[in-house]
Parts: C-alpha cells; sequence; structure tokens
C-alpha cells in the first residue's frame, strides 16, 4: 500500500502539469484509441474499464466510441480523476455514460463483469504485472478484451548508456519485459497481438528531461529521500551533457497490445490505418471493486 500512496501522490502533485508534458502518454492513447474502435464491433454487451485513466486523453475516445456503453474510468489519484472528470464533462455537454472511481487494479476483484478493460501507460506502475494481469482477464466477459499500451524495458537507451558509461547506476524504474508477456499469454492459452514502436522526444538539456518526467507524475529512484540522491542525479545530467552536447534525446519503445481469451483482437489497425503518421463529480467508491482478499 505503501507503493500504490507513492505513486498516487505522485501523479496527484503532478495533476495540473501533467498535460503539458504527457506528450508521449498522450500519442499513446491516440493510438491505443483508434485499435480500440476496431476491436468494438467483435465485443459482447456490457461495460467497459479504463485502467490508469489519469486526465482523460484515452478516456475521451472511450466516450467517442463506445456509445451505448456504460464506461468506469479508474485511476489511483483523486486530483486526476477529478482532471478526467472535468474534461469528459466539458467535451460531451449533452451527457455521458462514465463513472470515476478511485481504484488500484492490483486489487480489482476478480468477477467476469467488463466486455472491454483498457489501459493505456499503465502497467509499468504494477508492482506484480502477471498477477494483475490475472486479475484483468478474469474480469472480462466471454468474448471481451482487454487493450493497452506501456514502454518496454528496451526504453530509454540514451539515459541507459549515460549511466554505464559514466559508473552510475541505471535510475530509471523497471519497465514490462515483452517476452515476459508473451510467456505469459502462450502459458494461460491467451490470444495475444502486438507490435513495438519508438517515439522519439527532445529536451534543451538532460535536466529539462528530468524535470518533464517529474511534472507528468513519473517518478525516478532520484525522487528517493536517500542520501546522495540530488548528488547522483546531478552527476548524471553533467555526464549527459558532456555526452550529448548539452541536449537530450530520449527513445520510449512502445509496445501496443490486445490481448483476449480467444478471437476478439484487433488487427494491427494503427500500422494499417496511418495512425503512426497521425501524431498529433469523483467519487470514491470505496471497496466497489475489491476483492475479498485483497485491502485496499
Amino acid at each position: 500500500m505503501d507503493a500504490i500512496r507513492s505513486i498516487s501522490d505522485s501523479f496527484s502533485r503532478a495533476a495540473q502539469t501533467y498535460d503539458q508534458y504527457a506528450e508521449v502518454q498522450s500519442y499513446a492513447a491516440h493510438v491505443c484509441g483508434q485499435k480500440m474502435h476496431d476491436m468494438l464491433p467483435k465485443l459482447p454487451a456490457g461495460p467497459v474499464l479504463e485502467i490508469g485513466c489519469g486526465t482523460g486523453f484515452l478516456t475521451q475516445q472511450l466516450v467517442e466510441h463506445c456509445i451505448g456503453r456504460q464506461i468506469i474510468a479508474a485511476d489511483v489519484s483523486p486530483d486526476m480523476l477529478t482532471i478526467c472528470k472535468s474534461r469528459i464533462d466539458g467535451s460531451f455537454r449533452h451527457g455521458h455514460s462514465v463513472s470515476f472511481e478511485l481504484l488500484d487494479a492490483q486489487c480489482l476483484a476478480v468477477e467476469p463483469r467488463f466486455a472491454l478493460i483498457a489501459a493505456s501507460f499503465s502497467f509499468q506502475w504494477f508492482a506484480n504485472l502477471t498477477e494483475t494481469l490475472d486479475r484483468l482477464m478474469h474480469a472480462l466477459l466471454p468474448g471481451g478484451g482487454m487493450i493497452f499500451s506501456f514502454p518496454t524495458c528496451e526504453s530509454f537507451s540514451e539515459w541507459r548508456s549515460v549511466c554505464e558509461k559514466s559508473g552510475h547506476e541505471f535510475s530509471g524504474n523497471t519497465l514490462p519485459d515483452v517476452t515476459s508477456l508473451r510467456a505469459y499469454a502462450a502459458m494461460n492459452g491467451y490470444e495475444f497481438k502486438s507490435y513495438e514502436m519508438d517515439y522519439v522526444l527532445r529536451y534543451d538539456s538532460p535536466l529539462d528531461f528530468f524535470k518533464a518526467l517529474r511534472h507528468s507524475g513519473a517518478t525516478t529512484k532520484f525522487a528517493s529521500a536517500e542520501p546522495g540522491s540530488a548528488n547522483q542525479l546531478f552527476s548524471v545530467v553533467r555526464a549527459w551533457e558532456r555526452d550529448s552536447e548539452a541536449s537530450a534525446q530520449v527513445t520510449y519503445r512502445i509496445l501496443f497490445g490486445s490481448m483476449s481469451v480467444g478471437g476478439v483482437i484487433a488487427a494491427d489497425t494503427a500500422r494499417d490505418s496511418g495512425a503512426l503518421r497521425d501524431v498529433g463529480a469523483f467519487r470514491d467508491s470505496g471497496n466497489l471493486f475489491c476483492s475479498e482478499d485483497k485491502v485496499c
């Protein structure tokens, strides 16, 4: 629970600046929305759950495309949920069918009830991805599916290189491994389709990159209160500046994927449709979604 509280607090602190700095998150949600659009006709009737809705990048597309379905937008940050609700209320003035729930997906009740579960840039925050995937997959109705995106463990090659050259431990968070995800799907008999792409961001300086992480809610080991963490940050920044002549290029390796018990899988619609070229009142639900074996 301390880890979840820390993540919640970090994103709540960044809620007001998130949209300004979350370029890659916005793009990933855009592509997920296009994949979801092609997936919807194959899904059974039933509600939609979005995990880690943030400020509503993907939520807005769910409302636009999931007409007639109840949508539950969930996040661990109450401040993010407030902004998400404001975004949806402002964009759909004639009403919508979205409820906003304070929810940790890691304690989702295992009960088949959702036709679709969507999660864009959320998987990397799960302490145990496979256990959480078990809960999410078992929460799908027969014929339902899940769609997601996340930065893989091959992200941040430039940052890793600087740390290696300068003798510093890589200070980024652990990111999901695609090979392990494929093995999980195969072991459980799930149908899994995915593709990966690089998304490159450029900053005026390495320090600007770390500031952008902080303003978008992401934390690193530099954020800890351990003695020397700030000194390590500036040491890495100086090494990166020497290595790249002050500016910084940062590469996200993004996986876009779909998973189902069988048959309901979107094709590589983002690639096929040209999406890769087109970059362009909150309530606390208490234990409504929590299973008996989890403390939420």
